[in-house]
């Protein structure tokens, strides 16, 4: 589910124009098992995670990191 990940950052205003994405699957969410999106920022950028559970006994089921990429200088 990196997309959907993907795209609550962007719709967030929160993913770099040019970013570095990387994501971890860490556990199984099934069909019709509820789930919550949450952003929090990072040192070096913002993780987006998907969880499953209650509120207070919530499980990762994947995350997403979004770090800037530096722009580049021009070529001579």
């Amino acid at each position: 589910m990196t997309p959907l990940l993907v795209e609550s950052l962007r719709e967030a205003g929160a993913l770099p124009d040019r970013a570095r994405v990387r994501h971890r699957n860490q556990a199984p969410l099934f069909c019709a098992q509820p789930a919550t999106v949450r952003h929090r920022a990072d040192g070096h950028g913002v993780i987006a995670t998907r969880e499953r559970g209650a509120r207070d006994e919530t499980m990762i089921c994947t995350s997403l990191t979004a770090q800037p990429l530096e722009k580049s200088s021009p070529h001579a």
